[in-house]
């Protein structure tokens, strides 16, 4: 289960989507979506998963307000597409600027 410290610092800096259904995956990592089995995954067993219309044909999945994937409705097998990040670029460090006093 997730911490209620680290749920408070979470929605800080994620604020929640607007128009969630909100489920939670059963024993095994499934939830039900339109009548269908679709995987999420067993980490989320017992955590509250938020699903977020993108279109007619998917959804976005949230853990608490952390966007994790996207469902699709025409994948076959229903599993969850994991979020995939990008790491923001490194700016150059630059030097700290000499006062003119010195």
């Amino acid at each position: 289960m997730i911490s209620e410290k680290f749920r408070g610092i979470l929605h800080a800096l994620h604020p929640l989507p607007p128009a969630r259904q909100v489920d939670n995956p059963g024993s095994n990592g499934w939830i039900k979506l339109e009548g269908i089995l679709r995987f999420i995954g067993r980490a989320f067993v017992r955590q509250r998963i938020g699903l977020q219309p993108l279109d007619q044909d998917s959804w976005n999945v949230y853990l608490e307000a952390l966007l994790i994937g996207t469902l699709h409705r025409s994948d076959g097998s229903g599993s969850l597409r994991a979020a995939q990040f990008c790491q923001p670029e490194k700016r150059p460090k630059t030097p700290p600027k000499k006062s003119p006093l010195l």
